[in-house]
């Protein structure tokens, strides 16, 4: 421990001395981890956590309507009833529209963002309420304009209601309907649709009234203005078999309702492959960008790599300096580690502020920095390890070079004092004091490769060359 502690102190002095170099090479890898940390963030919850707060995510499916061309079509009320009522392999199938509504009383009324959802739709979800309620067995019927009832959002209840328990049973105005407050949705749940923070959720039975449509749009089959369904699939039941039950019904309800269903099927896909919502949007731009970071990232690596490699370079006199004096190629390996370790984690600092700073517009919370912390934690891992295997491919390699020289310069001294004869006698020597550098630089062979070819003993390094391809492939 001593021993780190006064690396981590002649590390710091070494690179207060050059602060030029420290503050390109903290930037570069700030910028690198900050760019692809943020883009992984928003990819994260499309493909990983399509549906943040639900339990068991990985059953929930999206049921969608399949025009005669294949191509994804919305879903009436009377369909979604029919998929309700029949189908056995999944539970809780739900159907749920999203809007803009006007909240408050005129004048004063606000823009908020919400969701018309079927009965079992928290069920089907499986989360609890923070406070008061979700909907009852009486208000999940099919009657219409009947149950004027609201679920609001953490966050909604923390800024208007000030987290105060009283909100369970106010009163708020809808689109000049009023409702009353039943229950408050747990901490960090905002809906069915990836980046949209939706902050009510009222039963679908009141789309007329909220809509002021009247009642007809939920008695027409071919009114198809619900954006899909979601459902759970049963113990045991896998997403084909429940994709083979849904068309087979599909097949039968275009057979008995050919008038408005004739050539209409159904299937059942992953939430995140749904047509229906924000990923259906960026989910491929989102996929580029992901890949465009990866490059950048890399890119990033590699001039980092070469700026490490030309200051190493410049320091190769005071490495055979210390060799010299008794050093052993393994104590500089640990120093330029401790070093460069040093600028990693400056980089991976500056990195996640840059990510909480990229992320601000889309996260209400982008100012809270353990909030970004745990949003692109993972990105941070994964660019942090991909420094650690710079920083140990060029400290390794710079100890390889300085211990390489040392070998040449006791090499040729041997020439000249004992002659052809005893030359060899004093490279194994210098091998053998080199040999703990050797091991590092077998890991780390990409690094040295340059440094190998000037002094020619490359070829000791070419299976260290491979190792380190597999170790960055793995790192990346």
């Amino acid at each position: 421990m001593n021993t780190f502690l006064r690396d981590l102190r002649y590390g710091l002095r070494t690179l207060t001395r050059n602060p030029g170099f420290t503050a390109v090479a903290v930037l570069t890898i700030g910028i690198g981890i900050g760019a692809s940390t943020t883009i992984f963030s928003w990819m994260r919850p499309m493909l990983l956590n399509p549906l943040p707060g639900a339990t068991q995510v990985e059953r929930i499916v999206a049921i969608e309507n399949m025009a005669p061309d294949g191509e994804p079509i919305t879903t009436s009320y009377l369909d979604f009833r029919d998929f309700r009522d029949n189908l056995k392999l999944v539970n809780l199938v739900t159907a749920r529209v999203g809007n803009v509504f006007s909240v408050g009383d005129a004048p004063r009324t606000t823009q908020v963002w919400g969701e018309m959802v079927s009965g079992g739709f928290f069920d089907m979800l499986g989360i609890q309420p923070e406070a008061g309620r979700f909907f009852s067995a009486a208000e999940r019927d099919d009657a219409q304009n009947a149950h004027a009832v609201v679920v609001i959002s953490h966050s909604y209840w923390k800024n208007q209601y000030h987290s105060d328990r009283s909100a369970i049973g106010a009163s708020l105005r809808i689109n000049r309907t009023p409702f009353t407050i039943i229950g408050v949705a747990p901490e960090g749940f905002h809906g069915t649709c990836s980046g949209l923070d939706y902050e009510m959720w009222m039963p679908l039975t009141m789309y007329g009234q909220l809509t002021h449509t009247g009642t007809w749009i939920l008695r027409d089959r071919n009114a198809r203005y619900f954006m899909g369904m979601y459902a759970r699939l049963a113990p045991s039941v896998s997403m084909e078999q429940a994709r083979a039950e849904v068309q087979a019904l599909a097949n039968r309800m275009a057979v008995a309702d050919a008038d408005s269903n004739k050539g209409i099927g159904a299937t059942v896909l992953p939430v995140w492959q749904s047509h229906f919502g924000t990923q259906s949007i960026l989910l491929t731009p989102i996929t580029i960008l992901m890949g465009a970071s990866g490059v950048v990232l890399l890119i990033v690596c590699a001039n980092l790599a070469n700026l490490l490699l030309a200051r190493a370079t410049g320091r190769l006199k005071e490495f055979s300096v210390r060799l010299a004096m008794g050093a052993r190629p393994m104590r500089l390996i640990r120093q330029l580690l401790t070093e460069t370790l040093l600028m990693a984690v400056a980089g991976s600092v500056c990195g996640l502020i840059l990510a909480n700073l990229l992320g601000a517009s889309r996260s209400r919370e982008a100012g809270n920095v353990a909030t970004a912390a745990r949003r692109a934690g993972p990105g941070i891992h994964h660019g942090a390890g991909i420094w650690r295997g710079d920083s140990c491919g060029t400290g390794s390699g710079a100890a390889r070079v300085a211990s390489q020289r040392q070998r040449d310069a006791e090499g040729r001294r041997a020439q000249r004092e004992f002659g052809w004869a005893f030359a060899p006698i004093a490279w194994a020597a210098g091998d053998l004091r080199g040999g703990s550098g050797g091991g590092g630089a077998s890991g780390c062979g990409i690094i040295s490769e340059e440094f190998s070819d000037r002094t020619g003993h490359g070829s000791g390094l070419q299976a260290g060359r491979r190792g380190t391809g597999a170790l960055r492939f793995l790192h990346g």
